[in-house]
């Protein structure tokens, strides 16, 4: 009897813990999961999948470790996602990979994508990178370009998990909610359902101002134009991940040395509703020593170029950013290439800082918009601002009005 006690204790104990384990499976690391998996699993999956060419086995272990990959990943960051196609087809018939299968499917809201942009920035591993389509937001495949100098040898995936060492990939589509793609208008007024207003005209200037944004960003994808985002936009991105409610404009920085390329964008009939004013003086580094021509619309001296709604007048400064320090050389003198790039602080003052926070520069979405971003945006902020710029907006709304938050 004593030792029908213990059993059933123990019978009793190995139950509930079964049970705990199985509510709490999320709790558990993943990845150590994923570990015993890929040692002890893989090669016995592998027995149950038929071959036919001598480098089938091969490319099935491939397609398998790297579902292995995306899975983990996936749980780490929370992508929501499904198999689909080929991949689901094989699950369907077979309960797993499809003895043929040359890459697997599966997919992902295409209203998530802008989740998996941001990972495309991590270093996540040295064997797998997750590649997106500069123009996934473009419904319409035909209307998408190939990025071969990027490695996007695709148009019709929103984005590809790739095994770099064994060349299979998993393509990532998107999956729409509605059969319509929303027009730039219907758009914009969806994204400013989340931008606070105080102000009576704040909405206006607000819709504008993103639609400044957008049209900037078609432009500069349109014509390889190298920008980023910076000073009060590049706050607002860092805050909010878009616009600050109460600014006035939108900041770009780009190399001065670009500016060239912006004088012959500014010779083309690119817009009806846009223009491009380049400041006559902009090889002058020194925006003091610049003048102002106002009869031919150039009433700013400290940017570049300004990017303007012809009608509205709301416009993008383009400030120079120069991979040189004006304090020790000038145009008079022999400019080497540093590792640091110089800019004017909010105090107009020289600030360097290292080439590396700003490139490689990197895909971001500025009010769900597509831009270019700072590889080290916060380092940026806070250097120029102060730390507390990272979380605390410079301005307020006290009684219907924008007041300076102190």
């Amino acid at each position: 009897m004593r030792y029908y006690r213990i059993f059933i204790a123990i019978t009793i104990a190995f139950i509930f813990g079964i049970v705990l384990i199985f509510n709490n499976y999320q709790t558990f690391s993943y990845s150590q999961i994923i570990l015993a998996y890929k040692k002890n699993s893989i090669e016995k999956v592998l027995v149950q999948i038929p071959t036919c060419t001598p480098d089938d086995r091969a490319r099935q272990r491939a397609l398998l470790h790297t579902l292995l990959q995306w899975s983990q990943l996936a749980q780490e960051h929370n992508i929501q996602y499904w198999i689909a196609y080929k991949t689901l087809l094989g699950y369907v018939q077979r309960d797993g990979l499809l003895p043929h299968a040359l890459n697997l499917d599966i997919l992902v809201m295409a209203q998530d994508t802008s989740h998996l942009a941001e990972l495309c920035t991590l270093n996540f591993s040295s064997n797998y990178e997750l590649k997106l389509h500069p123009q996934w937001f473009i419904v319409e495949k035909t209307k998408r370009s190939y990025f071969n100098q990027e490695g996007i040898d695709f148009v019709e995936p929103n984005a590809r998990f790739i095994n770099r060492k064994d060349h299979v990939h998993i393509n990532i589509w998107p999956i729409q909610t509605t059969t319509t793609r929303l027009s730039d208008e219907e758009f914009i007024e969806k994204i400013l359902k989340s931008v606070p207003i105080c102000e009576s005209d704040d909405r206006d200037r607000q819709r504008y101002l993103l639609s400044m944004v957008q049209a900037w960003s078609h432009l500069a994808e349109k014509y390889n134009i190298q920008y980023w985002l910076s000073f009060g936009t590049l706050v607002g991105y860092v805050q909010r991940r878009g616009l600050l409610p109460h600014d006035l404009d939108i900041d770009v920085t780009m190399l001065s040395s670009d500016t060239p390329k912006l004088i012959e964008i500014s010779k083309l009939n690119f817009s009806s509703t846009y223009e491009i004013k380049v400041q006559p003086q902009w090889k002058i580094v020194d925006e003091l020593k610049r003048s102002y021509f106002r009869k031919d619309g150039i009433n700013f001296i400290a940017p570049n170029a300004r990017f303007i709604h012809q009608k509205t007048r709301y416009h993008v400064d383009i400030f120079p950013a120069y991979d040189f320090n004006p304090t020790y050389a000038n145009e008079s003198t022999e400019m080497q290439q540093s590792e640091n790039l110089t800019v004017h602080d909010n105090n107009y003052q020289w600030l360097s800082y290292p080439r590396n926070w700003t490139y490689p520069l990197v895909t971001c979405y500025f009010s769900e918009i597509q831009a270019l971003c700072p590889a080290e945006p916060k380092k940026l902020v806070e250097t120029i601002y102060g730390a507390s710029s990272l979380t605390k907006s410079d301005k307020k709304c006290v009684n219907g009005s924008w007041v300076r938050n102190s």
